[in-house]
């Protein structure tokens, strides 16, 4: 991650952004009128790497500049979520097989979450992402016993989901210190200010 931020993006006129849009796993790059978020992989133990986890940008925003200047740079290409090789597919194909595979098994993890509200038999393993959401579930049941009504399976696994999303958010919004919030508005003033001379 480093590399991004030696100063040799300068050549093609993208740089740092102010340090108040840095945190401990990201940092901001511009080309003076447009952002991107970089942020750092994660070592096994959570703590950052130095190597790039993931770029983004807020809506407004048109980062092509940008990640041009990274991908030309550094011989790489950028892919994005919409693209089979974003998720390690080399085509569509693959990604179409593996998401029809992945689909039969979230039916069979939602049944394990609300089987594990329910308190009956289940497969879901401790410290995974499909406990955590068994456990928000549960704690969902023990206030509306009704959610394990089949008609509220749908409800029950929204509202899981939900809850823990939003304590997800929670820590992120504590992790970067308001950052992507600053990032945000000043994109939305630079929005602004390209309207204000367009008009």
């Amino acid at each position: 991650m480093h590399d991004l931020f030696d100063g040799r993006l300068a050549a093609y006129g993208v740089t740092e952004a102010a340090q108040e849009y840095a945190t401990k796993r990201s940092r901001c790059l511009t080309d003076g009128e447009h952002y991107v978020q970089v942020y750092a992989a994660s070592k096994p133990n959570g703590e950052a790497a130095d190597a790039v986890g993931h770029i983004t940008c807020t809506a407004g925003n048109d980062p092509n500049r940008i990640l041009h200047a990274i991908a030309e740079e550094f011989v790489t290409h950028i892919f994005d979520d919409n693209q089979p090789q974003y998720w390690g597919f080399d085509t569509q194909a693959e990604r179409d097989a593996w998401l029809r595979d992945t689909d039969k098994s979230c039916e069979r993890i939602d049944a394990d979450i609300v089987n594990f509200a329910a308190g009956k038999s289940h497969d879901l393993e401790p410290g995974t992402v499909a406990m955590e959401y068994g456990e928000r579930a549960k704690r969902l049941v023990a206030a509306r016993p009704e959610l394990l009504l089949p008609e509220a399976k749908d409800e029950l696994l929204a509202e899981a989901k939900r809850a823990l999303h939003q304590e997800w958010l929670e820590v992120r919004r504590r992790e970067d210190g308001g950052a992507a919030e600053r990032m945000f508005k000043a994109t939305l003033q630079a929005i602004q200010h390209r309207l204000g001379n367009a008009t």
